[in-house]
């Protein structure tokens, strides 16, 4: 899966999760920035471990780095 599909994959999970469980907010915007924060607080994460594992220059690593930026920009 490129980075780009991958960025959409997690933000629609995170997005229809926060939608099913907190309908009460109703408001688009609220559900978009949220669901797009989770995504990133989960990019980090795997972005921080990947660092300590395989070191800065891996595809991994970059990778994410890339799904990281693809994210940023929904």
């Amino acid at each position: 899966m490129n980075h780009e599909d991958k960025a959409k994959e997690l933000y629609n999970l995170y997005y229809y999760n926060i939608l099913t469980y907190a309908e009460e907010l109703s408001q688009e915007i609220i559900i978009s920035l949220l669901a797009k924060q989770c995504a990133l607080i989960a990019v980090n994460e795997i972005i921080k471990a990947k660092k300590l594992d395989l070191g800065i220059m891996s595809l991994d690593y970059k990778y994410w780095e890339k799904v990281k930026l693809e994210i940023e920009k929904l």
